[in-house]
């Protein structure tokens, strides 16, 4: 084993040590990640086009931004709801159900300074960040369709 791979085999335990193992996605948890990517480009486009026509005033760049910033959030709630999910399964469902609901009301709590922060910044476009938000809807429907459809 080279010097490279020791490094980066105990950097992974360490990182697993300390509660840091939220990398190790599942593969739903991944393809749901890759089609959020592509619904949020596709809709930062019709956005962008939006921008373009002049039927919203504001930059590209602050729009663009504001994609990114919903879009990286996103993530991060997709990453937590596979974490909660896991945690919950091997509770007892009294308790399982409890710790979904503080996850859930925890996650839009989140999601509410997300859209508050794009709300008084003048870098982060709300437009952008919305629009990053609700992509999220399609690209969970477009993943169920994927899953059925490769069982099937």
């Amino acid at each position: 084993m080279t010097t490279k791979n020791k490094f980066f085999r105990n950097f992974q335990n360490n990182f697993s040590k300390v509660g840091f193992d939220m990398f190790n996605l599942s593969d739903t948890c991944k393809r749901l990640m890759a089609v959020y990517a592509i619904c949020a480009v596709a809709v930062g486009i019709i956005g962008f086009v939006i921008i373009l026509l002049g039927y919203y005033k504001e930059s590209g760049v602050v729009f663009w931004t504001g994609i990114l910033f919903s879009s990286l959030f996103t993530v991060l709630k997709i990453m937590l709801l596979e974490k909660a999910v896991n945690r919950s399964v091997d509770m007892p469902p009294a308790d399982a159900q409890n710790y979904m609901r503080l996850n859930y009301m925890s996650r839009y709590f989140l999601t509410g300074i997300v859209v508050f922060v794009a709300l008084v910044s003048d870098w982060i476009s709300l437009l952008g960040v919305v629009l990053g938000l609700f992509a999220f809807t399609p690209a969970t429907f477009i993943t169920g369709k994927l899953e059925t459809a490769k069982k099937a």
